[in-house]
């Protein structure tokens, strides 16, 4: 990737030797960044011009689903198209950014383009705040097989960013949650990168960002047991 980084976390391994039996759910969140309210400054008593991060889930009713990492590029390939887009502003059911997950599925993050930000293509986009803990003897991979979607004409999806399109920027990720154990939830890092753009289109002054929800906030029966 380039000159050598920090990595914030630990990296999502490309595979699991935990069970995953046939298509899952395909859970599409996204974020989006916005500057505070004054009634909100206020009634937090949070610094002026403050910035407020929204979640909305945006889940199909039944969710798509898929069996491998494959699987999933046309969904998020669809997620990308610029048409698309309006669906992916913050609605009156934002809420706190851990995300709601008790099953194996997968996970797919957004960017809404309310604000020019980015997954970081110097370091893995989503790790784990620290290395797992096998459910098992042998049974590794709680999460897999992170993706990276671009923003380029064909919507390129790559699994290690130092492949993807040079100066494109990447507002979609996706990984797989495999298993988790009962009662435990896994602290996450999602690595983005806020930018602004000069005249030529190149980003410049970028500023990185973690965000740091759990996923999930509590395991359970959805996760298969024995592993």
């Amino acid at each position: 990737m380039g000159e050598q980084v920090t990595i914030v976390g630990t990296a999502i391994p490309d595979a699991t030797t935990i069970r995953w039996d046939g298509p899952k759910p395909i859970r599409h969140f996204v974020f989006s960044l916005r500057q505070a309210k004054n009634e909100r400054i206020q009634e937090m008593n949070l610094p002026q011009h403050s910035l407020v991060l929204f979640k909305t889930e945006h889940t199909a009713d039944p969710a798509d689903s898929a069996a491998t990492a494959d699987d999933v590029i046309p969904f998020a390939r669809a997620m990308a198209e610029r048409a698309r887009r309006k669906d992916a502003l913050p609605r009156k059911d934002a809420g706190p950014i851990d995300l709601d997950i008790t099953g194996q599925c997968w996970v797919v993050l957004e960017l809404a383009e309310d604000i020019n930000w980015r997954f970081s293509s110097q370091q893995p986009a989503v790790t784990t705040k620290v290395a797992e803990t096998p459910l098992a003897p042998g049974k590794t991979g709680l999460n897999a097989d992170l993706r990276y979607v671009y923003d380029d004409e064909a919507h390129t999806v790559v699994a290690d960013p130092a492949q993807g399109p040079a100066g494109v920027n990447c507002r979609i990720v996706y990984f797989r949650v495999v298993g988790r154990a009962e009662g435990k939830g896994q602290g996450m890092n999602f690595v983005v990168e806020l930018y602004t753009v000069v005249e030529n289109g190149v980003a410049d002054k970028v500023i990185p960002l973690i965000i740091d929800p759990d996923v999930p906030n509590d395991g359970g029966t959805g996760f298969p047991s024995p592993p």
